[in-house]
């Protein structure tokens, strides 16, 4: 629960270190409801604290006192209040986002056991005060000596901003912190796609073994249709639907919770007769284990050149291709393929579930087939 006071353009929020479900409170009348069972005593802690910062205003504005942050904390008797530690807050912040999905809450939890490690290291105790841009310098500095390359430190710095922003909501931490700071990142390789030509190599590939047929028809349907590895993993048969006498896939995204229509081309329809419209199903580690092997078996070798910064540190590796698919490639293809066959961008924005044009941008990057194409045909080459 919280009380927002407004003075002189600033926005003051005071917490009443207690947490509350959204449920429990009437926006309409400014209280707790009655279903709570402590109503009484949250709604009278509450409105003696809106009386005593009203009475604060007030004899402000009649003394001619300037109103700042420290005058309102100090006539409310605040000021001295012990500062909450980032472990408490984090727990407030998982239970908060309880109905997140199992991938974001694992990324919580490493970006949070990374910085309780740097902490540690730095002997420091873990208060929001110390998250500076000195410190965020140093916690960029740690990852990278322990292994993590620049695009895993700019994953952990976003999921921090996320559990800042939470802070900052309780008024425990300033995100002008996290404006300030600037993480100069060395651009990595981006990741791959498989051509057109590859795909249909995989497609129509006899592998003798079944489970790598069936990892390969796994697969490639997420390559015609860019479904996301959850969508795919939780993928009915009551999904597909006819609209206009197409087939198509109806679903909810699982990560943005948007409806998705998604046309079925003949090769996606191929696979899902093939299984009676019932995918197999993987966990992550193992498909990415699996697709592996197929692409080997295949003969998707290749050479790509592999490039990483561990900080300023470039880290070059040349691999076979096969080596480098996971099951995220088949989203990318889908996408890149897309594009350079002419799909607008904004169509594919909705076929895919993206929910910024830019997330969607980022993939015509890649498509150096289609900046050839458009130049031979502006030099009639």
């Amino acid at each position: 629960m919280q009380l927002h006071l407004f003075f002189e353009r600033t926005k003051l929020k005071i917490s009443l270190g207690y947490g509350l479900e959204s449920v429990f409170w009437d926006a309409n009348q400014q209280q707790v409801t009655r279903k709570h069972p402590q109503y009484i005593e949250l709604n009278n802690a509450f409105y003696k604290l809106k009386r005593l910062a009203e009475q604060a205003l007030t004899e402000a504005k009649l003394k001619n006192i300037p109103i700042t942050r420290k005058y309102i904390l100090e006539k409310l008797g605040m000021t001295k209040l012990p500062e909450m530690t980032i472990e408490g807050v984090y727990k407030r912040f998982l239970k908060a986002g309880q109905t997140k999905q199992a991938t974001t809450i694992k990324s919580y939890n490493v970006m949070y056991h990374s910085l309780t490690a740097f902490f540690e290291a730095k002997n420091k105790e873990m208060l929001f005060s110390a998250i500076t841009t000195e410190f965020l310098d140093g916690w960029c500095a740690y990852l990278a000596k322990k292994g993590n390359n620049n695009i895993t430190v700019e994953k952990k710095l976003k999921v921090l901003q996320v559990f800042l922003r939470f802070a900052e909501e309780l008024d425990l931490f300033d995100m002008k912190i996290m404006r300030k700071f600037r993480f100069r990142a060395h651009k990595s390789s981006k990741k791959i796609h498989l051509t057109f030509e590859e795909l249909l190599h995989i497609y129509y590939f006899d592998f003798q073994a079944n489970y790598l047929k069936r990892v390969r028809d796994f697969f490639c349907f997420g390559c015609f249709t860019g479904l996301r590895y959850q969508d795919l993993n939780t993928f009915t048969k009551e999904q597909v639907i006819d609209i206009e006498g197409q087939r198509v896939i109806r679903i909810i995204d699982h990560k943005t919770r948007s409806h998705l229509i998604v046309p079925l081309n003949e090769y996606a329809l191929s696979i899902l007769q093939r299984y009676d419209y019932q995918l197999p199903h993987y966990s992550n580690q193992v498909f990415n284990r699996y697709i592996k092997e197929v692409c080997e078996k295949a003969g998707l070798d290749t050479m790509v050149e592999k490039v990483a910064f561990v900080g300023t540190q470039r880290v070059n590796k040349v691999l076979k291709k096969s080596e480098l698919v996971t099951c995220h490639t088949a989203r990318r293809t889908f996408i890149t393929l897309g594009l350079e066959r002419g799909i607008p961008i904004q169509v594919m924005k909705e076929l895919v579930g993206h929910s910024k044009l830019e997330q969607t941008l980022s993939y015509t990057e890649v498509l150096n087939k289609v900046k050839i194409n458009e130049f031979n045909k502006a030099w009639g080459n």
